[in-house]
């Protein structure tokens, strides 16, 4: 993936939504609340490693 500005602010929107999702009721099924925790996670951590973390 290209590290462009348009994709940095997708991927920050992204775990956003995530983070959102997780917060919300009604509570989401464990599985599902764990995979997603998951992808946010990966994405700060991608975001972080490449100091583009917003």
């Amino acid at each position: 993936m290209a590290l462009t500005a348009d994709n940095i602010t997708t991927l920050a929107a992204e775990a956003d939504c995530v983070d959102h999702r997780l917060r919300a009721r009604p509570v989401l099924p464990p599985l599902l609340h764990a995979s997603l925790a998951r992808r946010r996670d990966a994405i700060h951590a991608f975001l972080t490693a490449n100091g583009t973390a917003q």
